[in-house]
């Protein structure tokens, strides 16, 4: 009914978000390493492009290739960990505990999350 209606919408209106504490992680090390040198060579662009992906997280190196594409985005976040998959749950563990970042949360931090 129409009535029905109104009271889910009220009600939705109800439970929104009525204010958002933004917290403040400005880019440091490792993240802004990258963004810097990205920003010399004009890697910008618009939804899902380079510039954006690096401002919300640079995932750390592991290997000889340190490309910017791989380091951030889908395949930085692939090279970073492992996907298990145990029926219906799913969960992701660091492929690479020995640097450490597993176990020092304040280190992985600096890739900014």
């Amino acid at each position: 009914s129409v009535e029905s209606i109104k009271n889910r919408i009220l009600r939705k209106k109800e439970e929104q978000l009525k204010t958002l504490e933004i917290a403040v992680c400005p880019m440091s090390g490792h993240q802004l390493q990258y963004y810097n040198d990205m920003d010399e060579r004009g890697d910008y662009g618009s939804f899902l492009s380079n510039g954006l992906m690096a401002s919300n997280i640079i995932f750390p190196s592991y290997s000889d290739d340190d490309t910017l594409n791989n380091l951030i985005g889908n395949a930085g976040f692939k090279h970073t960990f492992t996907k298990i998959k145990k029926g219906s749950s799913i969960s992701y563990k660091f492929k690479h505990e020995e640097n450490g970042l597993c176990n020092d949360r304040n280190q992985f931090w600096q890739y900014k999350i």
